[in-house]
């Protein structure tokens, strides 16, 4: 912020560059460039990423709370215990990432891929997730307490694995019976244990 207004950086190019403990809070980032950068401890809280690329971007503890993110690119960074809680994310590539710990609590998650992630102790608590690709995800431990599901994809989704699934994760649900999907609503604490078991045990580690 300067002097109370928002910083325009759209299509900036930062590359490679070190923003360690930098802050772009608020800031209009769209079409900027991040891939290779060093995002330890980086503040993109509440700002505008559309279209914005942060592929093999590192750093721990980056904090994108509350930010819209749209046609975004994270493939392939590593980006441990990020934040994301409240934040608006919309197709966004999350493929090949290594984010353990990141939080998602009470995000929007909207046709997001998070294929071939190690998303090991990630918290989706009371999230909404809506076309969101778990295929080949390391979810270890994660926690989606209280989220929304719905139209969620996992390596489970063959037709008669989807329909055990879902039937047996949810069984007093209704189902669409052309994708075996179910109507979304909230899960229990039981309904997050099972859901997260079952792809464990279907999931090949991420090395």
């Amino acid at each position: 912020m300067v002097k109370g207004k928002p910083v325009f950086l759209r299509g900036v190019n930062l590359s490679g560059a070190d923003v360690t403990g930098a802050s772009f809070r608020g800031a209009d980032l769209r079409g900027a460039i991040f891939d290779g950068a060093q995002i330890d401890g980086t503040d993109f809280g509440l700002s505008r990423l559309e279209g914005t690329t942060f592929v093999r971007a590192a750093g721990n503890y980056a904090n994108f709370a509350g930010a819209v993110v749209k046609n975004a690119n994270f493939n392939e960074a590593k980006m441990r215990n990020s934040n994301f809680a409240f934040a608006k994310l919309d197709s966004v590539l999350i493929r090949g990432a290594t984010i353990p710990g990141a939080i998602f609590e009470n995000a929007e998650i909207d046709r997001v891929s998070f294929t071939r992630s190690y998303c090991h102790d990630c918290n989706f608590t009371k999230a909404k997730l809506v076309g969101v690709s778990f295929r080949s995800t390391n979810l270890d431990v994660a926690n989606f307490s209280g989220a929304t599901l719905n139209a969620i994809e996992t390596d489970l989704n063959t037709e008669a694995d989807t329909a055990f699934y879902w039937v047996g994760a949810f069984p007093d649900q209704t189902y669409n019976t052309s994708t075996l999907l179910p109507v979304p609503r909230r899960l229990d604490e039981k309904d997050a244990e099972y859901f997260i078991d079952r792809i464990i045990r279907t999931t090949p580690p991420i090395p």
